[in-house]
Order: structure tokens, then sequence, then C-alpha cells
């Protein structure tokens, strides 16, 4: 198939270019769109003042070296803190405080009263807090029982 965008990775500045023409190359990002179980297709591709220069359905439109680049985009943008334990949640005036376990140590944060944790159809669990950072629960049933119980009122049945 013939490649629509091409893209490449640069490693000193971690960050992907856009190549424009012979000798233009314009930092860019990637912004999930939708759906969310799909995580390499329906890419946005946009510079810094969230301009869209392009649009990517499915990565095997692109060649080798921009899935390359994509994926390498994909795995910083797409970074998140997976749960392992949740020590508390309590609420506070329009906002609940959580404190958990990562995998990356224990960690808090902030969510608004009104934000639940989104069920995706893998089973897993997303949180996002309000500096948009996402904490993920890959497998409800790894958690210890005393942190199913906290978070039994969060999760869908």
């Amino acid at each position: 198939m013939r490649e629509t965008l091409k893209l490449k990775w640069n490693e000193q500045r971690s960050e992907m270019f856009l190549i424009q023409g012979e000798n233009t190359e314009v930092a860019v990002k990637l912004h999930p769109c939708f759906p969310w179980r799909y995580p390499s297709s329906h890419l946005s591709v946009r510079n810094h003042e969230g301009e869209e220069l392009g649009y990517i359905k499915d990565m095997d439109e692109l060649s080798e070296d921009s899935q390359n680049a994509v994926k390498r985009s994909l795995a910083e943008a797409l970074f998140n803190f997976e749960i392992l334990d949740v020590l508390k949640v309590e609420e506070d005036f329009e906002l609940r405080n959580w404190l958990v376990v990562t995998s990356q140590g224990e960690r808090t944060f902030q969510t608004k009263l009104t934000d639940w944790p989104r069920r995706l159809p893998s089973g897993s669990y997303v949180i996002r807090d309000v500096h948009g950072d996402l904490f993920v629960i890959r497998n409800a049933e790894s958690l210890s029982k005393s942190s199913l119980k906290k978070m039994k009122a969060f999760m869908d049945n």
C-alpha cells in the first residue's frame, strides 16, 4: 500500500518528526482517537500547536521506518501507571484523593468526584487524574481483597 505519511524518530530529542517535502521536518505528537482497544490505529498526527497535519487510519499504511517511529512515539505517549494495590480512596471537596501502589512505586493522585474509572472491553479499568495522567488496573481479580473492597463502588459488575 502507498505510504501517506513519512515519519521518523529522533533519539537525541526523544521526539517524532513528520517529513514534509525534501528538507522540511515538523515535530509532531500522536493523539489516539478511538477506539482505545486498537491503540495502533486511528491516530491524529499533530504539531505542537495542536493542528492536525495527518491521520493514520492503520499503521499498515506506513513504511517500516514510519511504523517504527509511530511505535516508539506511542510507547511514550501512552505511558501510564499500572495500579497494583489501592491503599486509600477519600473524598474531599469536589475531589477524590487516591493513594495507590503502582509498578513504579507508591503514588497519590486526584480525580474529580464526577470522574469514574472507565471499563475497557478488555476488562481493564482506566482512571484519568485531574492532570491527565492515566492509571490502569489491568486485572481487577489480581488486586488484594482490601483493594477490591475499596474499588467496589467504582467498578461495574
